[in-house]
């Protein structure tokens, strides 16, 4: 009577054990068995022969029958979960920032051994209000001619936006703004800076919610002055009144 009341008891635990929603590999748990001897095994218990008889499944993929009698203790651990990232991740509102290397078109040139392209960067913050729009500011530095002394840094404020809610997005941009030109540089005796207007378009390489990689092409005009003094025995001076017109080449970090 007292080995009936036993087996009851055993087939009554491991239906309980088997109705648990933690029990099992697809719960995110695994099944402990210390065995008398010591031993520990690690995997699922799969089904139970008769009464006292437990299938158990290890975690290499093999199969043992383990009585009851040599079982000292039973129990369950969590087990690992790789993370699975989304096909789309993308933080489409919230605060956001960039960081943006520019290559402008250069100089017009007869040849293109004469081509002189410039380059700028450009720092930007802002604050999505959803996938379509976004408003941020920022600043950016422009050298027009990879030689030249003529520099712009301009502050601005920009529009931006993504097209799908997808991992690879086309993306819009447009940025207004003003630009100051210095006179650090050679027979540069004033300068002054102008309107400056920018747009872009381009894809988002990626759809994480941390850093992802822009590229680019659109226009930038930026208007400046620069007062040149051509003569240092007679002060002779020129004035450029110049409105920059540049095909731009872009890649940036956006995070």
């Amino acid at each position: 009577m007292k080995q009936v009341i036993r087996n009851i008891i055993r087939l009554a635990t491991f239906l309980l054990w088997l109705a648990t929603p933690l029990a099992g590999q697809d719960s995110g748990y695994l099944d402990v068995l210390d065995l008398n001897n010591g031993s520990r095994l690690t995997g699922t218990i799969t089904g139970m022969q008769g009464d006292s008889v437990y299938t158990f499944r290890l975690v290499t993929g093999a199969t043992l029958q383990i009585h009851s009698r040599i079982i000292r203790r039973m129990y369950q651990k969590a087990q690992f979960r790789p993370q699975i990232l989304k096909p789309y991740n993308f933080k489409d509102t919230g605060w956001y920032g960039l960081i943006q290397m520019d290559i402008l078109d250069g100089q017009p040139a007869s040849n293109v051994a004469n081509w002189r392209p410039g380059f700028g960067i450009n720092l930007q913050s802002g604050y999505r209000f959803n996938r379509w729009i976004g408003l941020g500011g920022g600043i950016r530095y422009s050298q027009f001619a990879i030689n030249s002394v003529e520099k712009v840094i301009s502050g601005y404020a920009e529009v931006r936006g993504y097209v799908l809610e997808k991992p690879f997005s086309p993306y819009y941009a447009l940025a207004t703004g003003y630009g100051w030109a210095y006179t650090r540089g050679a027979n540069i005796l004033d300068a002054s800076g102008g309107f400056y207007w920018a747009p872009q378009i381009g894809v988002r390489l990626g759809a994480f919610r941390q850093a992802v990689a822009t590229m680019g092409i659109g226009y930038q005009f930026q208007r400046a002055s620069f007062l040149y003094n051509i003569s240092q025995w007679d002060r002779r001076t020129l004035e450029k009144n110049i409105g920059y017109r540049r095909l731009t080449f872009s890649t940036g970090i956006l995070f």
